[in-house]
Protein backbone atom coordinates (compact mmCIF):
# COMPACT_ATOMS: atom_id res chain seq x y z
CA UNK A 1 0.00 0.00 0.00
CA UNK A 2 1.55 3.56 -0.73
CA UNK A 3 0.28 5.69 0.93
CA UNK A 4 0.77 9.92 0.64
CA UNK A 5 2.90 11.13 3.41
CA UNK A 6 2.37 15.30 3.76
CA UNK A 7 5.12 16.81 6.44
CA UNK A 8 4.65 20.66 7.40
CA UNK A 9 7.61 22.18 7.47
CA UNK A 10 8.91 23.52 10.59
CA UNK A 11 8.17 27.21 9.52
CA UNK A 12 4.39 26.53 8.58
CA UNK A 13 3.56 24.96 11.67
CA UNK A 14 4.81 27.49 13.51
CA UNK A 15 2.75 30.01 10.91
CA UNK A 16 -0.42 27.88 11.25
CA UNK A 17 -0.18 28.15 14.60
CA UNK A 18 -0.02 31.48 15.37
CA UNK A 19 -2.59 31.58 12.51
CA UNK A 20 -4.94 29.47 14.66
CA UNK A 21 -4.34 31.20 18.13
CA UNK A 22 -5.54 34.84 16.37
CA UNK A 23 -9.02 32.43 16.00
CA UNK A 24 -9.25 33.03 20.11
CA UNK A 25 -11.43 29.61 21.41
CA UNK A 26 -14.57 30.14 20.01
CA UNK A 27 -15.60 26.48 19.38
CA UNK A 28 -19.15 27.50 21.07
CA UNK A 29 -19.76 29.14 17.32
CA UNK A 30 -19.30 26.09 15.78
CA UNK A 31 -20.22 27.72 12.12
CA UNK A 32 -17.71 30.96 12.11
CA UNK A 33 -14.87 28.61 14.04
CA UNK A 34 -14.97 26.04 10.59
CA UNK A 35 -15.30 28.63 8.34
CA UNK A 36 -12.53 30.52 9.77
CA UNK A 37 -10.86 27.16 10.58
CA UNK A 38 -10.90 26.18 6.85
CA UNK A 39 -9.63 29.10 5.55
CA UNK A 40 -6.41 28.77 7.31
CA UNK A 41 -5.56 25.16 6.30
CA UNK A 42 -6.34 26.35 2.59
CA UNK A 43 -3.88 28.40 3.32
CA UNK A 44 -1.41 25.78 4.24
CA UNK A 45 -2.18 23.17 2.37
CA UNK A 46 -1.85 25.22 -0.92
CA UNK A 47 -2.63 23.94 -4.01
CA UNK A 48 -2.70 20.28 -3.33
CA UNK A 49 -6.02 20.18 -2.04
CA UNK A 50 -7.36 18.49 -4.97
CA UNK A 51 -4.37 15.72 -5.56
CA UNK A 52 -5.55 14.77 -1.73
CA UNK A 53 -9.13 14.60 -2.49
CA UNK A 54 -8.61 12.38 -5.56
CA UNK A 55 -6.48 10.42 -3.29
CA UNK A 56 -9.18 9.78 -0.66
CA UNK A 57 -12.20 9.56 -3.23
CA UNK A 58 -10.56 7.72 -5.92
CA UNK A 59 -7.14 6.03 -5.24
CA UNK A 60 -5.97 4.37 -2.16
CA UNK A 61 -8.12 6.36 -0.23
CA UNK A 62 -5.69 7.54 2.82
CA UNK A 63 -3.81 10.55 3.49
CA UNK A 64 -0.95 11.33 6.25
CA UNK A 65 0.11 14.92 7.17
CA UNK A 66 2.57 14.99 9.73
CA UNK A 67 4.05 17.89 12.15
CA UNK A 68 1.12 19.70 12.23
CA UNK A 69 0.06 22.35 14.63
CA UNK A 70 -1.44 21.09 18.43
CA UNK A 71 -1.89 22.93 21.60
CA UNK A 72 1.54 24.13 22.78
CA UNK A 73 0.45 22.98 26.64
CA UNK A 74 -2.41 19.92 26.75
CA UNK A 75 -3.91 19.40 30.11
CA UNK A 76 -4.13 15.76 31.39
CA UNK A 77 -5.68 13.34 29.17
CA UNK A 78 -9.28 12.93 30.00
CA UNK A 79 -10.58 10.08 31.08
CA UNK A 80 -14.56 10.61 30.75
CA UNK A 81 -14.55 11.04 27.41
CA UNK A 82 -15.01 14.69 27.99
CA UNK A 83 -13.08 17.69 26.51
CA UNK A 84 -11.30 19.48 29.17
CA UNK A 85 -12.68 23.07 30.05
CA UNK A 86 -8.94 24.29 30.05
CA UNK A 87 -7.83 23.06 26.69
CA UNK A 88 -7.15 25.74 24.30
CA UNK A 89 -8.64 24.94 20.54
CA UNK A 90 -5.58 24.08 18.25
CA UNK A 91 -6.31 20.79 17.67
CA UNK A 92 -10.01 20.84 16.91
CA UNK A 93 -9.34 24.35 14.58
CA UNK A 94 -6.85 21.89 12.55
CA UNK A 95 -9.39 18.73 12.59
CA UNK A 96 -12.08 20.71 11.17
CA UNK A 97 -10.22 23.09 9.01
CA UNK A 98 -8.44 20.02 6.77
CA UNK A 99 -11.66 18.39 6.85
CA UNK A 100 -13.49 21.30 5.83
CA UNK A 101 -10.77 22.41 3.33
CA UNK A 102 -10.65 18.63 1.57
CA UNK A 103 -14.55 19.68 0.31
CA UNK A 104 -16.63 17.30 3.45
CA UNK A 105 -19.14 18.42 5.89
CA UNK A 106 -17.51 18.24 9.78
CA UNK A 107 -20.57 16.66 11.93
CA UNK A 108 -21.43 14.40 14.58
CA UNK A 109 -24.36 11.89 15.51
CA UNK A 110 -26.36 13.25 18.82
CA UNK A 111 -26.41 9.68 20.22
CA UNK A 112 -22.93 9.84 20.07
CA UNK A 113 -20.56 11.42 23.03
CA UNK A 114 -23.73 13.93 22.96
CA UNK A 115 -23.34 15.71 19.20
CA UNK A 116 -19.56 16.90 19.77
CA UNK A 117 -18.05 17.96 17.12
CA UNK A 118 -14.60 16.08 17.68
CA UNK A 119 -14.16 13.05 19.83
CA UNK A 120 -11.76 12.46 22.64
CA UNK A 121 -10.79 9.09 21.88
CA UNK A 122 -8.77 8.30 25.20
CA UNK A 123 -9.59 5.45 27.48
CA UNK A 124 -12.45 5.70 29.07
CA UNK A 125 -11.85 4.30 32.99
CA UNK A 126 -14.96 3.09 33.81
CA UNK A 127 -15.24 1.31 30.45
CA UNK A 128 -11.65 0.21 29.76
CA UNK A 129 -12.68 -3.63 28.65
CA UNK A 130 -15.33 -1.97 25.75
CA UNK A 131 -14.58 -2.88 22.38
CA UNK A 132 -14.61 0.53 21.19
CA UNK A 133 -12.91 3.83 21.11
CA UNK A 134 -13.67 3.87 25.07
CA UNK A 135 -11.87 1.06 26.13
CA UNK A 136 -8.32 -0.67 25.78
CA UNK A 137 -8.45 -4.00 24.50
CA UNK A 138 -7.96 -5.40 21.00
CA UNK A 139 -10.01 -3.51 18.73
CA UNK A 140 -11.03 -5.17 15.26
CA UNK A 141 -11.17 -4.22 11.98
CA UNK A 142 -14.42 -1.64 11.46
CA UNK A 143 -16.27 1.06 9.43
CA UNK A 144 -16.95 3.73 11.56
CA UNK A 145 -21.53 3.52 11.27
CA UNK A 146 -21.93 0.28 9.16
CA UNK A 147 -25.37 -0.02 10.49
CA UNK A 148 -26.37 3.20 8.85
CA UNK A 149 -27.47 4.21 5.76
CA UNK A 150 -24.43 5.68 3.47
CA UNK A 151 -26.03 9.19 3.12
CA UNK A 152 -25.41 9.40 6.48
CA UNK A 153 -22.60 7.21 7.81
CA UNK A 154 -19.15 9.06 8.00
CA UNK A 155 -17.62 8.83 4.00
CA UNK A 156 -14.33 9.82 5.67
CA UNK A 157 -12.55 9.54 9.77
CA UNK A 158 -9.72 12.59 10.72
CA UNK A 159 -8.43 11.22 13.50
CA UNK A 160 -5.28 13.98 14.93
CA UNK A 161 -2.43 12.85 17.80
CA UNK A 162 -2.13 14.46 20.67
CA UNK A 163 0.06 11.83 23.08
CA UNK A 164 0.38 8.59 22.21
CA UNK A 165 3.63 7.01 25.32
CA UNK A 166 3.72 3.41 24.05
CA UNK A 167 3.15 4.18 20.37
CA UNK A 168 -0.19 1.81 19.93
CA UNK A 169 -0.31 1.99 16.05
CA UNK A 170 -3.53 2.46 14.06
CA UNK A 171 -3.97 -0.20 11.21
CA UNK A 172 -5.54 0.24 8.27
CA UNK A 173 -6.36 -2.03 5.53
CA UNK A 174 -8.07 -1.10 1.71
CA UNK A 175 -10.57 -3.04 0.61
CA UNK A 176 -9.28 -3.19 -2.69
CA UNK A 177 -6.34 -5.00 -1.40
CA UNK A 178 -8.38 -7.21 0.80
CA UNK A 179 -11.17 -7.94 -2.38
CA UNK A 180 -8.45 -9.45 -4.08
CA UNK A 181 -7.88 -11.81 -1.97
CA UNK A 182 -11.22 -13.23 -1.51
CA UNK A 183 -12.63 -15.80 -3.53
CA UNK A 184 -15.75 -15.51 -5.88
CA UNK A 185 -17.39 -17.20 -3.50
CA UNK A 186 -16.94 -14.98 -0.56
CA UNK A 187 -17.75 -11.66 -2.96
CA UNK A 188 -20.66 -13.11 -3.66
CA UNK A 189 -21.81 -14.20 -0.17
CA UNK A 190 -20.99 -10.46 1.39
CA UNK A 191 -23.06 -8.68 -1.21
CA UNK A 192 -26.22 -10.46 -0.04
CA UNK A 193 -28.60 -9.03 2.74
CA UNK A 194 -27.18 -11.97 5.11
CA UNK A 195 -25.83 -10.13 8.04
CA UNK A 196 -27.14 -8.22 10.85
CA UNK A 197 -25.50 -5.10 11.59
CA UNK A 198 -25.18 -3.59 15.21
CA UNK A 199 -24.78 -0.19 17.00
CA UNK A 200 -21.53 0.42 18.28
CA UNK A 201 -20.76 0.42 21.76
CA UNK A 202 -20.38 4.21 21.62
CA UNK A 203 -23.40 5.02 20.84
CA UNK A 204 -26.68 5.29 22.50
CA UNK A 205 -28.95 3.83 19.87
CA UNK A 206 -31.07 0.77 19.49
CA UNK A 207 -31.37 0.92 15.90
CA UNK A 208 -30.34 -2.28 13.83
CA UNK A 209 -30.33 -3.62 9.98
CA UNK A 210 -30.51 -6.49 8.04
CA UNK A 211 -27.82 -5.44 4.78
CA UNK A 212 -24.95 -6.67 2.86
CA UNK A 213 -21.42 -5.86 3.82
CA UNK A 214 -20.08 -5.48 0.28
CA UNK A 215 -22.15 -3.30 -1.73
CA UNK A 216 -20.95 -1.53 -5.50
CA UNK A 217 -21.26 2.23 -6.03
CA UNK A 218 -20.39 2.92 -9.51
CA UNK A 219 -17.64 0.83 -10.35
CA UNK A 220 -16.42 0.64 -7.13
CA UNK A 221 -17.00 -1.92 -4.36
CA UNK A 222 -17.70 0.19 -0.51
CA UNK A 223 -17.86 -1.40 2.67
CA UNK A 224 -19.74 -1.32 6.17
CA UNK A 225 -18.74 -3.85 8.81
CA UNK A 226 -17.59 -3.97 12.44
CA UNK A 227 -16.43 -7.05 12.10
CA UNK A 228 -16.82 -7.72 16.14
CA UNK A 229 -20.76 -6.31 15.86
CA UNK A 230 -22.43 -8.04 13.01
CA UNK A 231 -24.17 -11.29 13.06
CA UNK A 232 -23.96 -13.55 9.90
CA UNK A 233 -27.31 -14.98 9.35
CA UNK A 234 -26.70 -18.22 7.52
CA UNK A 235 -23.97 -20.97 7.09
CA UNK A 236 -22.43 -19.61 4.21
CA UNK A 237 -22.74 -15.92 5.55
CA UNK A 238 -20.57 -16.78 8.60
CA UNK A 239 -18.13 -18.77 6.42
CA UNK A 240 -17.56 -15.49 4.59
CA UNK A 241 -17.19 -13.14 7.02
CA UNK A 242 -14.16 -15.51 8.37
CA UNK A 243 -12.17 -15.51 5.29
CA UNK A 244 -12.96 -11.54 5.26
CA UNK A 245 -11.48 -11.52 8.29
CA UNK A 246 -8.64 -13.30 7.86
CA UNK A 247 -7.63 -11.28 4.28
CA UNK A 248 -7.96 -7.82 6.21
CA UNK A 249 -5.12 -9.41 8.74
CA UNK A 250 -3.54 -10.48 6.30
CA UNK A 251 -3.16 -6.84 4.41
CA UNK A 252 -3.04 -4.28 6.58
CA UNK A 253 -0.69 -1.72 7.23
CA UNK A 254 0.57 0.13 10.58
CA UNK A 255 0.30 3.97 11.02
CA UNK A 256 2.78 4.77 14.14
CA UNK A 257 1.67 8.38 15.64
CA UNK A 258 3.63 11.28 16.80
CA UNK A 259 1.97 14.06 17.91
CA UNK A 260 0.63 16.67 15.07
CA UNK A 261 0.41 13.48 13.01
CA UNK A 262 -2.97 13.30 10.93
CA UNK A 263 -4.69 10.40 9.17
CA UNK A 264 -7.45 10.99 6.88
CA UNK A 265 -9.51 7.97 5.63
CA UNK A 266 -12.31 6.96 3.07
CA UNK A 267 -14.69 5.29 5.77
CA UNK A 268 -16.45 3.57 3.12
CA UNK A 269 -13.10 1.89 1.35
CA UNK A 270 -11.09 1.19 4.15
CA UNK A 271 -11.43 -0.85 7.86
CA UNK A 272 -9.59 0.26 10.46
CA UNK A 273 -8.45 -1.35 13.56
CA UNK A 274 -5.91 -1.12 16.76
CA UNK A 275 -4.28 -3.84 19.33
CA UNK A 276 -4.31 -3.18 22.94
CA UNK A 277 -3.53 0.42 24.57
CA UNK A 278 -0.30 0.93 26.86
CA UNK A 279 0.37 3.97 28.46
CA UNK A 280 -1.29 6.66 27.97
CA UNK A 281 -3.02 7.82 24.76
CA UNK A 282 -5.15 10.51 23.45
CA UNK A 283 -6.30 11.10 19.91
CA UNK A 284 -9.01 13.17 18.60
CA UNK A 285 -11.20 12.48 15.94
CA UNK A 286 -13.81 13.94 13.37
CA UNK A 287 -16.36 13.01 10.87
CA UNK A 288 -17.20 14.00 7.50
CA UNK A 289 -19.79 13.77 4.78
CA UNK A 290 -19.62 14.45 1.17
CA UNK A 291 -24.08 15.21 1.17
CA UNK A 292 -23.90 19.05 1.74
CA UNK A 293 -27.23 18.96 3.30
CA UNK A 294 -25.69 16.74 5.74
CA UNK A 295 -26.88 18.60 9.33
CA UNK A 296 -24.17 19.00 11.82
CA UNK A 297 -25.46 17.54 14.59
CA UNK A 298 -27.30 14.34 13.19
CA UNK A 299 -30.05 13.17 15.89
CA UNK A 300 -31.07 9.03 14.66
CA UNK A 301 -34.28 9.01 16.19
CA UNK A 302 -35.82 11.67 13.47
CA UNK A 303 -34.54 9.46 10.99
CA UNK A 304 -37.60 7.26 9.15
CA UNK A 305 -36.69 4.92 5.86
CA UNK A 306 -38.91 4.45 3.30
CA UNK A 307 -38.63 2.25 0.47
CA UNK A 308 -37.90 4.43 -1.85
CA UNK A 309 -34.68 5.83 0.36
CA UNK A 310 -30.99 5.70 -1.37
CA UNK A 311 -30.58 2.87 1.34
CA UNK A 312 -32.90 0.73 -0.93
CA UNK A 313 -31.38 1.60 -4.23
CA UNK A 314 -27.75 0.54 -2.89
CA UNK A 315 -29.73 -2.92 -2.17
CA UNK A 316 -29.24 -2.38 1.73
CA UNK A 317 -32.39 -3.50 4.00
CA UNK A 318 -35.12 -0.64 4.48
CA UNK A 319 -36.03 -0.19 7.97
CA UNK A 320 -37.34 2.11 10.28
CA UNK A 321 -33.97 3.85 12.90
CA UNK A 322 -36.82 4.77 15.53
CA UNK A 323 -36.54 2.60 18.86
CA UNK A 324 -39.26 1.03 19.45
Amino acid sequence: MDIIDIYLSDEDRINYLADLYSLQNTLHEAESFIRLSKIIAERYLKDKLEGYRTEILHRNGVVVFKNLPIDSTLPITPSDGIRPESKRHISEAVLLGVVSALGYIPYSFLQEKNGVLVHEVAPILSLKDSISSNGIVDFEFHTDGAYLERQIRPHILSLLCLRDEHNTPTKLALLSEVVEKLSDNTLFELMKKNYLHHPPETFNDNGKIRAPILCRKGDQLEIAVSLHNVEPLTIEAKIALEELKERARETYVEIEWRPGDMIIFNNLRCLHARGPILGDRWLQRCYGNLNQNTNRVVDLQTISLSNNSSLANENRECYVHKSS
